[in-house]
């Protein structure tokens, strides 16, 4: 009897008639006779279309300039070399996520040149830097933020109706209201690069923890982290489910191990947030801080519980780093339900590839996992880390993406033609920026600043044109940054790179299934396989702010016009042994610029 009503229980979770169904699957699109590949490739394209293509040459320059101009945001792409300004990594922006983004692109670089493209990186994790900001860019207010005043944050209501003539296309590493929110989805920063994340799927894999037999598993629901009271209550979404998830370690210790490393909750009473309001049982159980704090587990060892919880972030309730490698431990994952969204989650489906549930729900969804559904959970967790979340599956769905962008945009126009980029590039304003430039080679990866325009320009030709005389190692001499008259961009062929598949060959770009033992090793990391430690490559630069660790140097070369630095009419200066955390501050980037010039 008892198994009968299980396996009907099961069913009911796995129609989502067993309370509230998780949220993006109400909005996902069609995924009859799809693959979890093509679920992704076709809401990339639901949300390119969102955007209005340009239609002319003029339109496509343009959109390049109008991306370039946000100092936060843009970045180009050309080859093996990426054009960013300080703004958009260094510290006291608080860019360090977009240090991260360089550090992925670093590796994908190193390995083979990118198509040319050019883009704006939105790192906030909502997937726009403000609810007003989304509005005023022109983009229709999701149906879960709702609309009007009410809508967005008061502060800056009056901008809100000051919308942009054109929308403009951001890369975004989550969609805080669902798929319907503006923004084209790529990985979240916090897989880094394609060599650091490879690391630590490798030492999570081979954890004793991770490898063990879900039925020899600590039972429990698990889950640690921080809950940090946001001042703004709209931004209170994400406290709110974690400490309602945390009170549940009270009332049911036998199902779950749900605790907080940091338990600054919000008082309720003393300061209410009329949509976030707790009951009294939960109420009364997150006042026993003994039962709700717990203490720190190594993410080697999250592998010994059964269930994996997935919370959104404390910071406005959208995605959080965490899930990131929850598929790989050997567990069940299980989200707690929330509209956000990253570029993954259209594969996902709820009963196929996790259980999902909320403080109403959790109990009884528990109770519908089956060992059947328990184990075919367990196996899907682990082919999303192998298909969709692998190194090279991240480096794939880039290429994607950036196939995609400079075909819907059609970027490729004037990315690919001397003439037409030099025409583009004369219009950018370069008053008051602070570009730097990063070359990447399969040696490593080294830095200039750009601070004339020529020099952007000389780079450009170097980018696109073999008969120009540049060198795969980095940095690039000296003489290959000497300024180039304009007709040099005529009659140059464009340059061709491996790694350049077309749009139309959309499911090459991605993997197809493939099998791997328990204990996934990728194959060319054979140093892992003999137990040794392996040295990061020369190229490999740190989000660390320390410049002694190893693999953190890169070469760093420079005539920024900066106060204290003396102009003797030299374009470069090279500063060997200068780390990109340097760059990182505008003080020791002169301090660095003064040792070389002997100042």
């Amino acid at each position: 009897m008892l198994g009968a009503r299980r396996a009907l229980a099961c069913a009911l979770l796995a129609a989502g008639a067993l309370g509230a169904t998780w949220t993006p699957d109400e909005d996902a699109l069609p995924r009859a006779n799809r693959t979890w590949l093509e679920r992704v490739a076709d809401e990339l394209d639901r949300s390119l279309k969102v955007y209005p293509p340009p239609r002319s040459i003029n339109g496509v320059q343009d959109l390049i300039i109008r991306l370039l101009d946000d100092p936060a945001r843009g970045v180009l792409v050309m080859g093996r070399h990426i054009v960013v300004d300080r703004q958009f990594f260094v510290k006291e922006y608080h860019q360090h996520k977009g240090l991260l983004h360089l550090d992925f692109l670093r590796a994908l670089l190193e390995r083979g040149a990118s198509e040319n493209v050019v883009y704006q990186f939105e790192w906030n994790a909502d997937g726009f830097k403000s609810q007003d900001q989304l509005i005023r860019d022109g983009c229709a207010a999701p149906k879960r933020m709702g609309s009007g005043k009410a809508a967005v944050k008061q502060k800056s209501w009056h901008q809100s109706v000051q919308e942009r003539p054109h929308m403009l296309p951001r890369l975004v590493i989550a969609k805080r209201y669902g798929y319907d929110q503006c923004g084209i989805l790529v990985p979240n920063c916090y897989f880094e690069s394609q060599d650091k994340w490879e690391e630590k799927l490798v030492t999570i894999a081979r954890s004793s923890e991770t490898q063990k037999a879900a039925e020899d598993k600590d039972p429990r629901v698990f889950w640690r982290g921080a809950i940090r009271n946001e001042a703004v209550c709209k931004d209170e979404g994400g406290n709110f489910a974690r400490a309602e998830a945390v009170a549940l370690s009270v009332s049911n210790s036998k199902l779950f191990d749900v605790k907080c490393l940091e338990c600054d909750i919000r008082d309720d009473v003393k300061e209410p947030c009329s949509e976030f309001t707790f009951d009294a049982k939960t109420r009364k159980a997150l006042k026993n801080e003994k039962k709700i704090k717990g203490k720190y587990i190594p993410k080697e060892d999250f592998g010994r519980y059964r269930y994996q919880l997935n919370l959104p972030g404390s910071v406005s309730g959208s995605y959080s780093r965490n899930l990131n490698h929850l598929w790989l431990v050997g567990s069940v994952v299980a989200m707690w339900n929330a509209p956000f969204v990253e570029h993954y989650y259209p594969a996902l489906k709820e009963g196929e590839t996790h259980v999902a549930f909320d403080r109403e729900t959790a109990a009884a969804a528990l109770a519908a996992v089956t060992p059947e559904l328990r184990d075919k959970l367990v196996q899907n967790a682990r082919k999303v880390a192998d298909e969709l979340l692998c190194p090279d599956c991240l480096a794939n769905y880039w290429r994607l993406v950036v196939a995609k962008l400079r075909e819907y945009f059609r970027l490729g126009l004037v990315l690919d033609d001397p003439a037409r980029l030099q025409s583009a590039l004369e219009k950018f304003d370069l008053d008051g920026r602070q570009l730097v430039a990063l070359h990447s080679s399969l040696r490593g990866t080294s830095a200039h600043f750009i601070t004339e325009k020529r020099q952007l320009l000389h780079l450009a030709a170097v980018a696109l044109n073999e008969t120009v005389p540049s060198s795969d190692a980095a940095p690039l001499p000296n003489g290959a940054w000497n300024p180039l008259p304009k007709r040099a961009f005529q009659g140059l062929t464009r340059r061709r790179h491996a790694a350049g598949p077309a749009a139309r060959d959309v499911p090459s770009l991605l993997p197809e299934h493939h099998e791997r033992p328990p204990a996934y090793v990728p194959r060319h990391t054979r140093s892992f396989r003999r137990g040794r430690t392996v040295t990061p490559r020369p190229g490999h630069f740190s989000t660390k702010q320390s410049s002694k660790r190893a693999g953190t140097q890169v070469v760093a070369s420079a005539k920024h016009r900066a106060e204290g630095v003396d102009d003797d009419g030299q374009y470069w200066h090279h500063a060997a042994g200068v780390s990109l955390d340097e760059l990182d501050n505008a003080r020791s980037a002169r301090a660095a610029l003064s040792r070389v010039n002997g100042v």
